[in-house]
């Protein structure tokens, strides 16, 4: 069983620690407790060493079962011999890491990456230990102090499962291929913090040394899958002092597509803050990057929120500040690089309704701004914590979206449904390991979802985040986007720059390049590499007037070569054969997905020698089959494929008629060349054809009925924009209800005409098997849903979302115009 330490032991421990040996605090305040099994105290070290071809990074020490556990990774470029922890130099090794207790988990610049753990059992009044590698070039020996150890109590790590274990899956190593934009392509401009280098200011607020990194690395995940601490990747713990940081940065940045930097900009009362990264990045005119200002104009407080609480340095709106604010910075005006729209410099302002005067402050810089030569300034206006409902009225020239702020009013929808309702998670699919968390879990599919259908403002720049969550500065009341990955990303990117196009300034930001302690970057991460870079790179290709650029960044990688696609989730390795010999009975050429699970991974060599061309993807067994075929729909969305057949090796062994389920359903949708040949042009020659599937396999809610699925349902037809849909069925299955039944067999025996399929406009593909145009699952196929964002397999027959998509196949197909029809009939 599970014990936590009680509270008042959490007190003393947090006041004591940083004052007392580590072991002795521990070891007093376990005494106090009954029982020794499993009593957690986990904590993390902020311990990094950089050295020439060998990086070190200890990113957890916690006490479970008596003994400290050690969690951290190390880079090398050397032969890697020996990871080992002493007491001290002279003492004996009382841990000792061999080749099994570490795992290769990426490589960064040359350097091969491995994540090692351990147990180390340490002497109650020990200060400090010595971490010790050897390579076949060097021996390294560094101190870690852990009497600065900072506790987390009340943290369940039994059967933790971190995020960083499901890493291979996403991860990318850097490509060696540049993106040659054209001059009419939409501009990416990302927002960039400065807050990773040392200042006076930050030595007096947070103690000696403080930079965000401090903040960063302290995180621990509050659940299953949550990616905490979010560890940097090829750049490491920077320091922006090193001037060639913001130039590896920039060429990273445009290298896969990112047109610019929006630097913010710290300014109170003629005092600047942070400054040294930008004035750096003035002077250096090697670098070959576009850049603009954003003044983030709130007070800085302890809690780094904007609050009126706890401030540490304030903003004084004064007008007569206004023109010498504007002398500051127009130095960065004329530099060749900053970015303007028609001949004028580009300017945000984070918080414009912070001011109550600031329509005076921007007349004071327009002004000012023509005196110095210029024919006016483009001032934008961030939707940041304060809404602008009338910019033109305070004198700004546009807004720009600063999700996740206001994600509620950006679409009618939202503004219907509210903030909480549309993004929270009613019901987290995975445990919960802090019981002391009191934040709020968001569905980042959610914010996908909702940005297909937006239409937008004529005087709004649309911006989206790559990731979001602030545990490293909020700890147990932070704000989590759930479940967010590179592919997602990219789907909510595609949805925006679709829309990008058609407008009179085609810009687009990021928030942001390297916001770590909010967990919204775009930099190199240990988790997924360059994914996130990558991602970006194919999107902005496929928008591209640049054609080029597509066979330099594929999406997910993959060669399309034909129109069609077959998607084959092989849970059942034992039904290969079978299903390969249908494969083999067409002459119809297509492109083949398969998904496997994880036991099965060796398998995928025998798929690919029967076809070398296969694509094969590994998953963690969620979502069923439904899980795997979005997450490939993810990777395959921008090859536009003009039909899909998907498929899966279909046992069903808790129903009497699976296996014959199955036959029947590969019969009618792949049994020959004719029966293909005639879907294909049942297709064609219907625009308005979106999904067909086999003839005994279309069933109808009027005879099925919602059950255990009502719930997922509702929930999947708010996240769609199609709830007045599925009232509409709600109302129709109720009227029905006495006509249903739950056997297939039965379904049959009684509804298997044409007449009574044609009766009914409700309807759906049972066994998620059909033929389909990707347009007519818009939105689901738009909101780019993972793995993650199901539940743990455990033999559920029925009532999960994985089950509920199955259901809503037919109301998303005819809810986007399309309709849906049977093999037999066409």
């Amino acid at each position: 069983m599970l014990k936590h330490l009680s509270k008042e032991n959490l007190t003393t421990l947090k006041k004591a620690l940083g004052k007392e040996p580590i072991g002795e605090i521990l070891g007093n305040a376990f005494n106090k407790l009954r029982g020794k099994e499993k009593i957690l105290a986990p904590a993390i070290i902020n311990a990094h060493y950089s050295f020439d071809g060998l990086n070190i990074h200890i990113a957890q020490l916690y006490y479970k079962n008596n003994e400290f556990q050690l969690v951290g990774y190390i880079d090398s470029n050397h032969k890697l011999q020996t990871i080992a922890v002493r007491l001290s130099e002279k003492d004996k090794h009382v841990l000792k890491i061999s080749q099994s207790d570490r795992y290769k988990i990426g490589r960064t610049e040359g350097m091969k990456s491995y994540e090692f753990k351990g147990k180390v059992k340490l002497p109650r009044n020990i200060t400090s230990i010595d971490f010790e590698v050897k390579t076949d070039k060097e021996h390294r020996l560094c101190t870690v102090d852990i009497t600065k150890l900072q506790n987390y109590g009340n943290i369940d790590t039994h059967n933790l499962k971190f995020y960083q274990d499901a890493h291979p899956k996403y991860y990318r190593e850097a490509s060696s291929e540049h993106l040659d934009k054209a001059n009419n392509d939409t501009e990416l401009f990302c927002f960039y913090l400065p807050q990773f280098h040392r200042i006076k200011e930050n030595d007096e607020w947070w103690g000696k040394g403080f930079t965000e990194w401090h903040n960063v690395a302290k995180a621990l995940p509050k659940f299953e899958y949550h990616y905490q601490p979010r560890l940097p990747g090829e750049l490491g713990y920077y320091d922006l002092n090193n001037p060639e940081i913001l130039e590896r940065q920039s060429a990273m940045a445009k290298q896969y597509g990112i047109d610019g930097f929006c630097f913010h900009y710290y300014w109170f009362s003629g005092k600047r803050l942070l400054e040294m990264p930008l004035d750096q990045f003035l002077n250096n005119k090697q670098i070959d990057f576009k850049f603009c200002l954003n003044w983030a104009n709130e007070n800085w407080t302890r809690a780094w929120d904007g609050s009126e609480t706890e401030i540490l340095i304030k903003q004084d709106y004064s007008i007569e500040q206004a023109v010498q604010f504007y002398k500051d910075i127009s130095v960065y005006f004329h530099d060749e690089r900053y970015r303007k729209i028609d001949g004028k410099p580009v300017f945000l302002v984070y918080r414009p309704l912070h001011a109550k005067n600031i329509k005076e402050w921007i007349e004071v810089w327009r002004k000012e701004a023509k005196k110095d030569g210029f024919e006016d300034l483009f001032i934008i206006g961030c939707q940041s914590i304060e809404y602008i409902k009338n910019p033109d009225r305070i004198g700004l020239d546009m807004t720009v979206q600063f999700p996740p702020h206001h994600m509620g009013t950006y679409n009618d929808r939202l503004r219907k449904y509210g903030y909480d309702n549309t993004f929270m998670l009613e019901s987290l699919p995975h445990t919960i390991y802090n019981h002391s968390f009191n934040g709020l879990i968001l569905n980042y599919s959610s914010v996908v979802a909702c940005s297909y259908d937006y239409e937008g403002l004529a005087n709004e720049i649309e911006s989206i985040f790559p990731m979001w969550d602030n545990t490293a500065r909020k700890d147990n009341f932070s704000t989590p986007f759930a479940f967010s990955n590179p592919d997602k990303y990219g789907t909510w990117l595609s949805n925006v720059l679709a829309r990008s196009s058609t407008k009179k300034h085609p810009f687009v930001f990021i928030n942001a390049w390297n916001e770590w302690a909010e967990g919204a970057y775009l930099e190199p991460d240990r988790h997924f590499g360059y994914a996130y870079l990558q991602k970006t790179a194919e999107v902005v290709s496929y928008y591209s007037t640049n054609e080029s650029n597509r066979e330099k960044f594929r999406p997910g990688g993959i060669v399309k070569e034909h129109k069609i696609a077959i998607i084959l989730h092989l849970y059942y390795i034992d039904m290969w054969e079978e299903i390969r010999d249908y494969f083999k009975k067409l002459d119809y050429s297509f492109d083949l997905y398969v998904s496997i699970i994880q036991h099965n991974e060796p398998f995928k060599q025998q798929i690919l020698e029967d076809y070398p061309s296969a694509n094969v993807f590994v998953f963690q067994n969620q979502g069923r089959d439904v899980g795997p075929f979005l997450e490939i729909m993810n990777n395959v969305r921008l090859l536009d494929y003009e039909y899909v057949l998907k498929i899966h090796s279909k046992k069903s062994p808790h129903a009497k008629n699976g296996d014959e389920w199955r036959n029947y359903s590969y019969e009618s949708l792949m049994g020959s060349n004719e029966l293909v040949n005639d879907v294909i042009n049942a297709f064609e020659a219907d625009e308005k054809l979106g999904v067909v599937t086999g003839f005994k396999n279309v069933f109808s809610f009027k005879k099925w009925g919602l059950g255990s699925n009502e719930q997922p349902m509702k929930e999947l037809s708010a996240l769609l924009g199609i709830e007045k849909d599925f009232k509409k069925l709600q109302s129709h299955c109720l009227k029905h209800e006495d006509e249903q039944y739950g056997d297939w067999e039965e379904n049959l025996l009684r509804f298997n005409t044409e007449k009574d399929i044609l009766s009914h406009r409700y309807l759906f593909p049972a066994g998620t098997m059909f033929w389909f145009k990707p347009k007519a699952l818009k939105g689901l196929l738009d909101v780019g849903w993972g793995l993650n964002d199901f539940p743990t397999e455990a033999g559920q027959l029925d009532g999960t979302m994985a089950h509920a998509i199955e259901r809503m196949i037919g109301l998303i197909t005819t809810a986007n115009g399309y309709s849906i029809s049977y093999v037999d009939k066409i």
